[in-house]
């Protein structure tokens, strides 16, 4: 497949079309933020060890806190991560019927018009519509005749075994199909911030050679898999340094002296990549609910990848809480910690990552949930292809998994003796509270205000905004016992703490589970 489609009479999604009609006011082009630029793949099935296609997505952007979603009750239910309170778009996501979707802007696509369907809202739709690529792409057609705002680079694929990436344009579309070995001849294909159907001359491309290589790398070694693509969406090496293995042992060409920093600015995991997720797809046959996407509001260099299904039902409280996401909130912090230089804020300290005897930092600490939290997720895949699903299993499965798996990430991390103190960013004022969510204990710590040896309190609220405790707050910190001022249990729901006479640091949020 590899394609130019203009208009074709559609006999699905019509739906659509009558959506957009409806909605109101599209969001206008001065509205719109800088481009953003992603890194996508899509894997067939021939491809990987296993037989089972895959999707890979480092989302760029500058909205920081996202969300897992699980959405119900208009067209097909489906598991999606975007903004926090951005319910009408998606970024990636899974659909009940194993259909799955990414993206990646393509900023050398022509691009002429300033409204119709923005990235986010087509993708939605595409989770809500659509079953196959023969559905997606009707539905390419059908907006195509409304138009379509920011051109991009969407990777699919479908419980049939389909895979491919589509370069859609503002009315067109042009379709490459990764099992396609003319088109695709390792099975796979790689976005960056451009598309082929366009004049690429002038592009930047160090990103897409570089997934590519390390695919292609995979690929030859059969392991082009889940595992190959988690590495991929962290991997800090660019052109000029290659930082391997971690801790780096030298610095940017621009201060060599500064061992320990890489300029993050056009590495896989960037600066600005604010979330990334993988999806592994199923073998034609297969229940399409076993579509597992493996999503991480976070950057990858700090956050590990948690496994939801859309046959769970809602996501975990650590992954979609009521104010935010708690561990896209948690994987902030860790990204504020590393990116430690006080001018050069795209320079990640690689020793926050991993300390120089190997034994801790925020990645070492993901690469440990991982090592148990993977097998464990395949097993019980394998049986479940064989025995079939339970919905409420799985459920069950996925809460557990996500509340064990945060439970050892919020754990403190020490941090690297090798980072002088006049190398860390000042930061603005917070509080720490951790884990969140918690069942009962949350450690509260100080960020940003130092008031030498000084006490300050913190007060904590109920949602109805009833001050419910009053603790002090030392320079070392403290601890709630998830108690009120009477020595009662809270009762299990969201609770807001907050420093007295702080200026500039807000309330934090702090989800108290049963």
């Amino acid at each position: 497949m590899h394609r130019t489609i203009i208009a074709r009479c559609p006999t699905v999604v019509v739906l659509a079309l009558c959506r957009f009609l409806s909605a109101g006011p599209v969001e206008a082009a001065e509205g719109h933020p800088p481009p953003e630029e992603c890194t996508i793949a899509v894997v067939a099935g021939s491809a990987t060890p296993d037989g089972r296609p895959l999707l890979w997505k480092n989302r760029d952007a500058h909205e920081w806190s996202h969300e897992v979603r699980y959405s119900e009750g208009d067209g097909y239910a489906h598991v999606d991560m975007s903004a926090v309170d951005d319910t009408a778009s998606t970024r990636i996501g899974i659909n009940e019927t194993g259909f799955a979707i990414i993206n990646a802007t393509a900023n050398n696509l022509p691009d002429s018009l300033f409204e119709g369907y923005l990235n986010g809202t087509l993708m939605k739709e595409a989770l809500r519509s659509c079953a196959s690529l023969a559905d997606f792409e009707q539905l390419l057609v059908v907006t195509g005749l409304v138009g379509r705002n920011t051109p991009s680079s969407m990777g699919v694929i479908d419980a049939l075994g389909g895979a491919a990436i589509y370069e859609v344009g503002n009315h067109t579309f042009v379709g490459y199909d990764a099992n396609d070995p003319q088109t695709a001849p390792d099975g796979f294909l790689v976005r960056a911030n451009f598309g082929f159907s366009a004049d690429t001359s002038g592009v930047s491309t160090t990103r897409f050679l570089r997934a590519s290589a390390l695919l292609a790398e995979a690929k030859a070694e059969d392991r082009l898999d889940l595992e190959a693509l988690l590495a991929t969406a962290r991997d800090l090496w660019t052109p000029e340094v290659d930082p391997y293995p971690l801790p780096c042992d030298t610095g940017p060409p621009q201060a060599p002296h500064l061992t320990g920093y890489v300029d993050a600015l056009h590495t896989l995991n960037r600066s600005k990549t604010v979330s990334f997720g993988v999806i592994h797809g199923i073998a034609p046959g297969e229940d399409p609910r076993l579509t597992t996407f493996y999503a991480a509001p976070g950057q990858p260099a700090v956050t590990p990848a948690f496994p939801v299904w859309v046959a769970a039902g809602p996501t975990p409280p650590e992954l979609d809480g009521p104010l935010g996401s708690p561990l896209s909130d948690l994987s902030y912090e860790r990204c504020v910690e590393s990116y430690a230089h006080p001018i050069w804020r795209w320079w990640i300290h690689t020793n926050y990552l991993v300390h120089s005897d190997r034994e801790d930092g925020f990645l070492v600490r993901v690469r440990q949930i991982e090592q148990w939290m993977l097998p464990e997720v395949a097993a019980h895949l394998d049986r479940w292809r064989t025995e079939g699903i339970d919905p409420a299993e799985i459920a069950a499965v996925q809460r557990q998994v996500a509340a064990a798996a945060f439970d050892e990430y919020a754990a403190p991390v020490s941090a690297p003796v090798s980072v002088e103190p006049s190398e860390t960013v000042e930061t603005a004022p917070q509080l720490l509270c951790r884990p969140n969510p918690a069942r009962r204990t949350v450690r509260i710590e100080r960020r940003g205000f130092d008031l030498g040896r000084r006490s300050v309190f913190v007060e904590i609220f109920d949602v109805s905004g009833r001050r419910i405790r009053r603790l002090p707050l030392p320079p070392a910190g403290t601890v709630w016992d998830g108690r009120n001022a009477l020595g009662t249990p809270v009762a299990p729901g969201v609770y807001l703490i907050r420093p007295q006479g702080i200026p500039g640091c807000g309330s934090r949020p702090v989800h108290i589970l049963p």
